[in-house]
């Protein structure tokens, strides 16, 4: 029976989960199998995030898009590895690629028009003059000086936000808690573009999404996919 319910698109079944205490360096193997219950063909990217532990993705073509046949089943292999002592959390995020096509009627008209014909239909017209300039540059999201430095970034990030949640001083506070916001956008640009040099095109964008300012926030939300 097929399904075009994003939530019921794939079936995620646990197969193997540590019975155990997680520890450090040990055999602590997770194992998903995954099933297309579209009834045809389906593209899916998947993500593994974790709270207090360390993902190790040993099934390397789910590193990327992986494409699932028809009722397919495929197994995903995960070595966990406790980061702090506690409770951890493993978050796994699936995307259902859908791709939509549409097929237009066209008519060919002709090969070529005379510069004449098309003067002569300039000159009835009125056109306004613009300013527009696309100042998009593919070249400003990549190469970043900070690749592989995002946990860094993540931890400036966290340290100023803690800084301004903490500020209490009535005279400059307000100037302080402004420069930041200012301080913490620009580490999320920084912070998207890295994931983005490293193919973590969807965590990119969610990190746009936390720009403070709307307008600067779709933008640069839009650029990433651009640039992707």
């Amino acid at each position: 029976m097929s399904s075009l319910d994003p939530n019921t698109a794939i079936t995620l079944t646990v197969t193997r989960f540590p019975q155990n205490l997680l520890i450090p360096n040990g055999e602590n193997l997770v194992s998903f199998q995954v099933r297309n219950n579209l009834g045809k063909e389906g593209d899916f990217k998947f993500s593994f995030e974790g709270e207090n532990l360390s993902i190790s993705l040993k099934t390397e073509e789910f590193a990327n898009k992986i494409t699932i046949n028809k009722d397919e089943t495929k197994t995903i292999d995960l070595m966990l590895n406790p980061t702090a002592d506690g409770l951890g959390k493993l978050i796994i995020n699936v995307y259902w690629l859908k791709f939509i096509e549409y097929t237009i009627k066209v008519q060919k008209i002709r090969d070529s028009v005379s510069s004449s014909n098309i003067n002569a239909i300039l000159d009835t017209k009125q056109f306004l003059p613009t300013d527009f300039e696309d100042k998009f540059n593919h070249n400003e999201f990549f190469g970043s000086a900070n690749k592989g430095e995002n946990k860094k970034i993540e931890k400036e990030i966290n340290f100023l936000r803690n800084s301004q949640n903490g500020n209490s001083a009535p005279q400059n506070g307000q100037l302080t808690t402004v420069n930041h916001v200012k301080e913490i956008d620009t580490l999320l640009k920084e912070l998207a573009k890295v994931y983005l040099e490293t193919n973590e095109f969807y965590k990119a964008l969610e990190t746009a999404l936390e720009l403070s300012i709307e307008n600067e926030r779709i933008k640069f939300y839009y650029n990433l996919i651009r640039a992707y």
